[in-house]
């Protein structure tokens, strides 16, 4: 079994592909991941709105197995600066 945490640096990734600042992040594990599944993330922007010098943005975020079962929710709120 592969530790939660591991699993939940595949939203960060996606963060920081978008040099995405990260003021909140709430996970809750829904199963448990092994050594060898596949996890596909996705990350879907629920919030976006322009401000002077940066851009708040808040993200809803699913990571489901090979199965295509839901092994991890997440949400964050965050920035991205100009």
């Amino acid at each position: 079994m592969v530790q939660g945490l591991l699993t939940a640096t595949l939203p960060t990734k996606l963060g920081g592909d978008l040099s995405y600042l990260a003021r909140e992040m709430v996970f809750e594990f829904l199963r448990p991941v092994f050594s060898g599944d596949r996890i596909e993330c996705v990350s879907t922007a629920t919030r976006v709105e322009r401000q002077p010098g940066r851009t708040y943005a808040e993200f809803a975020i699913s990571c489901t197995n090979q199965a295509g079962k839901e092994v991890l929710r997440a949400t964050s709120k965050g920035v991205i600066l100009d």
